[in-house]
């Protein structure tokens, strides 16, 4: 983790070529530092609520960011309100909202279809003259 931090602080402006790699090398050997000891300090952070929850919900959220974002940014510009910390933090939220309906009223009544369509279990036949 301080690996990444000392990284993060000494990004140049432009993260093209070996900065960009080491970037990502960083936080996969972070990512295999959580996976590979799973009472790492960064577990906990992981297992909070609203961040878990945010991953029962990405799927809608890869989805539909780049809808929410469209909206936010319009209705900004509207407002005269346009910057980027105001774009990422009404865009986040309506990003995660969207997805979190989506996520109910949507995915899960599909993903409770799926024992619908499951193969049944094969029929075991017993052996003759073997008693149960």
């Amino acid at each position: 983790l301080l690996l990444v931090l000392v990284v993060l602080f000494n990004l140049p402006a432009s993260l093209r070529g070996w900065p960009r790699l080491c970037l990502h090398l960083v936080i996969t050997l972070l990512l295999a530092g959580i996976v590979l000891n799973p009472r790492h300090a960064l577990t906990r952070a992981l297992e909070w609520r609203p961040l878990a929850y945010v991953g029962t919900i990405s799927y809608g959220v890869y989805l539909l960011h780049m809808l929410a974002l469209d909206a936010v940014r319009r209705v900004l510009h509207q407002l005269s309100m346009e910057t980027p910390e105001a774009l990422f933090f009404f865009g986040m939220l309506l990003t995660v909202a969207i997805a979190g309906l989506s996520f109910k009223y949507f995915e899960s009544p599909i993903l409770g279809l799926k024992s619908a369509f499951r193969a049944p279990p094969p029929v075991t036949q017993e052996p003759l003259g073997v008693p149960r």
